[in-house]
């Protein structure tokens, strides 16, 4: 049996994950989700590749990709096995223009992926919360990493890691807590920062990538409108921009895709996803959506 690497060993997360791809042959299909800021990508994703993977503190910029078909292209490559793999949220995010699509191409990653089950791979997918996940996609993942918190002055995020399964026969979905050799449940998982100079990488990495949805998001906004840069102002076009949005969310509230909870507030990190915004403008849109709801008797 190939000996279990330094640094992984005293790990129970590692070392489970590290025996799945070295000695077992398996696939690890990991989900790291959480609110934005507490370390999924740099902290969780980034620190896993680091530690499992030998390849990752090469070739980061290239096993780190925003686009589902090129993380599909990734994980086909032969080159590839025993990788650790990260398809971030900003690709969801800006893929995600409409749940259809994001759906439709999880389908044509799903069967991608059942066929291909001999590079033994880590697979990291980050996104807000588990549930975004089709339904009919989550019997991919193994596991589930949700990010709870993170001290910075410490160094540390800590986040429940679950093994996950889908039943076969029921479609019951059974999640597990990591244990340790004597049997103990693992509540938290601490996850500890990396060294500066691979955070900075990760960051620059991203960069084209953020300002391309940037770009794409204000080129929308200004065709949505239908006015010429000219005629309108900076301020007159961000208004006209929220208040569609803020139409569009009303509508999915119409037709059932975004549901309100107890105290009739919709949900911030759902509707970021759904509409593919910032938290920031999710804010200002449900507020806008709820007085428009509010004055047509809806809310």
């Amino acid at each position: 049996m190939p000996r279990i690497p330094d640094g992984i060993r005293d790990s129970t997360l590692l070392t489970e994950l590290w025996r799945n791809s070295h000695v077992l042959g398996r696939d690890n299909f990991i989900c790291v989700t959480g609110r934005k800021g507490t370390g999924k990508s740099l902290w969780v994703s980034m620190g896993l590749g680091l530690k499992l993977d030998p390849h990752y503190i090469e070739e980061l910029e290239k096993q780190t990709v925003y686009d589902l078909v090129e993380f599909a292209k990734l994980i086909a490559d032969a080159k590839n096995k025993h990788r650790v793999l990260i398809l971030d949220e900003s690709g969801l995010s800006d893929s995600a223009s409409s749940m259809r699509w994001w759906e439709k191409n999880l389908q044509a990653l799903r069967d991608i992926l059942q066929v291909d089950r001999i590079r033994n791979q880590t697979k990291i997918m980050i996104a807000p919360r588990f549930k975004f996940v089709a339904k009919f996609a989550r019997d991919l993942f193994n596991y589930i990493i949700d990010v709870r918190k993170i001290n910075k002055t410490a160094g540390y995020c800590e986040a429940k890691v679950m093994s996950y399964e889908v039943g076969q026969s029921n479609d019951v979905e059974y999640k597990k807590y990591l244990r340790t050799k004597t049997g103990d449940k693992i509540q938290f998982y601490r996850f500890w920062q990396p060294p500066q100079r691979f955070m900075k990488r990760y960051n620059d990495h991203s960069l084209p990538y953020k300002d391309d949805i940037m770009q794409k998001r204000l080129e929308e906004m200004i065709e949505r409108s239908g006015e010429n840069d000219e005629v309108m102002s900076r301020d007159e076009k961000i208004v006209n921009y929220e208040t569609q949005l803020a139409q569009r969310l009303v509508e999915m509230f119409r037709d059932g895709t975004v549901k309100t909870g107890k105290k009739k507030t919709f949900d911030k990190d759902e509707v970021a996803v759904r509409l593919t915004i910032t938290h920031a403008l999710a804010n200002k849109v449900m507020g806008r959506a709820k007085v428009m709801l509010r004055e047509q008797g809806d809310l």
